[in-house]
């Protein structure tokens, strides 16, 4: 064949053509056929049957509330939109996503999972699938029976939180890990709080500059976790006395405290406990080296047995006491600056370092008369 007469291989009109619209369907049983008919993976079908199912029913879903553009600026909730819907509003927005749900596990799998809803089971990729498809099932159902029920609860409060709505809070909590523990052994329902927890979202945060293993991590967990649970009897227990619930938290506390020490290094023992305080935390945060931040500490504690030492010295007047405080105060404030650059130490005094000023307050100016 010549050059100048070109083979059908080489001829663009001769080559089959593909248009998608002989792929597409309004029906999806049909669309998800089509697909598989010309190859399509698996995880590919997922991700566009699940967004044509999304763009089905995203306009049922906005109809139901008013977008923040509707809403007068004086009177917006700035928690999102759907705290501006009526309670049959937000029973209608949570039938329709159930039944979104429905209509996706019907097509793609009875246990249809995205890659969001695997992050709402745990967290990670790996752990969900250690569990039953049945497992799946019934811990997604639970975590969004309960959370509609915290979101009602929340709602009821209008932003105010006392005594009796927290103890409704945490029993609200207490049944949501029974019926976690229903359906997870031991392990499956830890494994599970070390993910998804407040508990453990709370230490992520806390223990953010702390850099822990993961068998650091745990331990922390375990130790936090076990107290908590105390916490959570004693907030609900009506019989017991406030003096008595205190005494009854700070007694498993220790115990708690003494058991991670056993778990963790003395020396990284001691690190966690700066983390979980906040005025040193602050000081992490500000990239002060775990060295200096335990000298911090020390200093603290030196400067504060000084003048407690001081308070208690029969041989010294009251003005002598306060004289003395207040050349521990200087010091610890000149201490303090060899610690932190200029900003930063001023930062300190106004904020996290109100135990220097406790060490000898100073006289406040009396009013013009």
């Amino acid at each position: 064949t010549s050059p100048s007469q070109p083979t059908s291989e080489s001829n663009p009109a001769a080559a089959p053509t593909f248009h998608w619209s002989s792929v597409e369907s309004t029906d999806f049983r049909e669309y998800i056929a089509r697909l598989r008919a010309i190859g399509c993976p698996e995880q590919i079908i997922r991700g566009l049957v699940s967004r044509e199912v999304h763009k089905l029913y995203a306009p049922k879903l906005a109809a139901l509330r008013l977008s923040r553009a509707q809403i007068p600026y004086w009177e917006r909730d700035w928690n999102g939109p759907e705290n501006q819907m009526t309670p049959a509003q937000r029973e209608q927005t949570r039938a329709l996503k159930k039944e979104e749900q429905a209509l996706l596990r019907s097509l793609l799998g009875e246990y249809f999972e995205d890659e969001g809803q695997m992050a709402y089971l745990g967290g990670d990729e790996l752990w969900p699938n250690r569990l039953s498809a049945e497992q799946r099932r019934q811990l997604r159902a639970i975590l969004q029976e309960f959370q509609e029920k915290e979101q009602d609860l929340f709602r009821a409060y209008v932003g105010s939180i006392g005594p009796d709505e927290g103890k409704e809070l945490n029993q609200l909590k207490r049944q949501r890990r029974q019926a976690l523990a229903a359906i997870l052994s031991p392990t499956e329902l830890e494994e599970y709080e070390l993910r998804r927890s407040d508990l453990s979202n709370s230490l992520r945060h806390e223990l953010r500059n702390f850099q822990a293993t993961e068998a650091e991590f745990r331990a922390i967990f375990r130790s936090r976790s076990s107290l908590d649970d105390v916490t959570s009897e004693a907030s609900v227990e009506d019989t017991l006395t406030i003096p008595a619930a205190r005494a009854k938290q700070a007694e498993f506390k220790a115990a708690a405290e003494a058991a991670l020490a056993k778990e963790l290094t003395p020396e990284r023992f001691r690190e966690y406990q700066l983390h979980n305080d906040y005025s040193y935390r602050t000081l992490f945060e500000w990239g002060l080296s775990a060295e200096s931040v335990q000298r911090m500490a020390q200093l603290k504690d030196s400067s504060e047995r000084a003048v407690r030492d001081l308070r208690t010295n029969q041989n010294l007047t009251p003005e002598q006491q306060q004289q003395a405080a207040a050349a521990i105060r200087t010091a610890t404030e000149a201490e303090v600056r060899t610690l932190l650059d200029d900003r930063h130490a001023q930062a300190y005094f106004s904020q996290g370092g109100h135990w220097i000023r406790n060490l000898a307050p100073r006289p406040q100016p009396a009013p013009a008369p």
